[in-house]
């Protein structure tokens, strides 16, 4: 069901949004600790769950997209 589907990608973009959340804090605190050896990896890692957001939430509004047009 798309509807079952729509839900399960909605719950992996939150999950995304709250591990980017927690990221961008971890880069922050190595900001304020001066690791200065330890921030391009911080980098990176927010880089990196940055486009698993996106691509979250395009698939998500596709489905609803595709659901609509379905339902039509």
């Amino acid at each position: 069901d798309v509807f079952v589907e729509r839900i399960k990608i909605h719950k992996g973009w939150k999950d995304a949004e709250t591990n980017l959340t927690k990221k961008r804090e971890a880069k922050v605190k190595l900001e304020l600790a001066n690791k200065t050896d330890k921030i391009p990896q911080a980098t990176a890692e927010v880089k990196e769950v940055r486009e698993m957001h996106r691509i979250g939430l395009r698939v998500g509004v596709l489905i609803l997209c595709c659901y609509i047009s379905c339902s039509s």
